[in-house]
């Protein structure tokens, strides 16, 4: 909704703010509350786009950060929506964690050291991690997963030197320590 100033400057204030702060037509506003329900409504405003861009799939705090100031979006504003919306239980960087660890370590069977740098962008508090990986790994130990890609690797493939390096270097790429799998290659 357009509201007119005094000056005859007109702005903008969404239909929410509106109502939440019962306001009617005639009334009369400071300046300092005009702007106050200017900055509450593109606050509401930022907190929608956010909820449609975590609605595609989960995301942590610091990708929703990162993206809206990207877009222009103040820092502050952007914490105070994010702040919101992570006590009303929509964005969590735990459950994120555990989506997104789940998923590297079920489906793409990768290491420890390669969950970790895959994590790097996302900043999740090893504190958060550490357990999540701890649980995810008793659940799908790491001898599985190297067997896993050993025998897709040797499908069709001599046992050479070649072929030794090769399996050598996709299992650090995976990653996987050489103490973890030196005894699978021999």
């Amino acid at each position: 909704y357009l509201v007119k100033l005094d000056s005859g400057e007109a702005i903008s204030i969404s239909a929410e703010v509106l109502l939440v702060e019962s306001l009617h037509a005639n009334k009369e506003l400071s300046k300092e509350k005009i702007l106050s329900l200017r900055r509450k409504g593109d606050e509401n405003i930022l907190t929608n786009k956010i909820i449609h861009f975590i609605s595609y799939r989960a995301r942590s705090k610091n990708e929703i950060m990162t993206r809206f100031r990207l877009k222009g979006y103040d820092s502050t504003s952007i914490q105070t929506s994010v702040d919101k919306l992570e006590s009303s239980g929509f964005v969590s960087d735990e459950a994120f964690a555990r989506i997104f660890v789940n998923h590297l370590i079920s489906e793409k069977k990768l290491g420890r050291k390669a969950v970790y740098f895959k994590m790097i962008p996302h900043k999740i508090d090893k504190a958060i991690l550490e357990p999540i990986l701890d649980e995810l790994y008793l659940k799908n130990p790491p001898e599985v997963l190297l067997k896993w890609h050993i025998e897709k690797f040797k499908k069709g493939k001599k046992n050479s030197e070649k072929d030794q390096r090769k399996l050598y270097n996709l299992l650090m790429r995976k990653g996987f320590l050489y103490s973890e799998f030196e005894s699978f290659i021999k």
